[in-house]
């Protein structure tokens, strides 16, 4: 059978591709270990099944109510961050520009057009860090991820995202009937992510699920 050059890691004896620069199940540097054989089979069988353990274990890490409160937290942070940089684009329009005080229906077409902007900004947000990042700062300092809700990929399509987002502020003007939703959800999953069929992840479970793709 064909013998093909491995890296064995002297603190925890995982078997690692011959180019790696750190072990891949404890992170530790594998400069200076010595070079073996393995079967190539085996050893591409160790890792998976390895990295299918640790997926298994961290899907499991936390309780379904424990992933709602950090949704609910995370949603809390992105907004936050969204109307900071509102108040700051508001800001500069009073200082910057001569800003008259409306009134009647100007005051009425000013709310308006600002919670426009505003809703154009929370898009605009949401869309670049869930399509290319499928994580928001929100949930990022929450250690959550976004991925589709079946199918091995783990990226979102922009017209996911968009349709998560629409779905979400629908849902929002509907009296919040997404977080109602969530209460007696058996996962405790949000309305909005039902409908656009995506789920949130731990940001381990994020990283064991690409360190497996890449090897397939």
């Amino acid at each position: 059978m064909k013998q093909r050059p491995v890296i064995r890691c002297p603190q925890c004896y995982a078997i690692n591709r011959p180019e790696a620069a750190r072990c891949f199940r404890c992170g530790r540097p594998l400069a200076g270990s010595p070079i073996g054989t393995a079967d190539t089979p085996a050893w591409l069988w160790h890792e998976k099944a390895d990295l299918l353990e640790r997926l298994r274990r961290a899907g499991a890490e936390w309780p379904p109510w424990v992933l709602w409160a950090r949704r609910v937290l995370a949603a809390a942070v992105d907004q936050l961050l969204v109307a900071g940089v509102f108040g700051l684009i508001m800001l500069a329009a009073v200082f910057l520009t001569d800003f008259p005080v409306a009134s009647g229906w100007r005051r009425l077409s000013f709310r308006v057009q600002t919670g426009l902007i505003f809703l154009l900004l929370h898009f605009l947000y949401t869309f670049v860090f869930q399509v290319f990042l499928s994580a928001t700062p929100g949930y990022w300092m929450m250690g959550l991820a976004l991925v589709p809700a079946v199918g091995p990929h783990l990226w979102l399509s922009p017209g996911r995202v968009a349709a998560r987002w629409l779905g979400l502020w629908v849902l929002t003007a509907l009296g919040g009937l997404g977080l109602w939703w969530s209460l007696l959800d058996r996962r405790h999953w949000f309305l909005h992510d039902r409908l656009a069929g995506t789920r949130p992840i731990s940001q381990a479970e994020y990283q064991l699920r690409w360190d497996l793709l890449l090897k397939e």
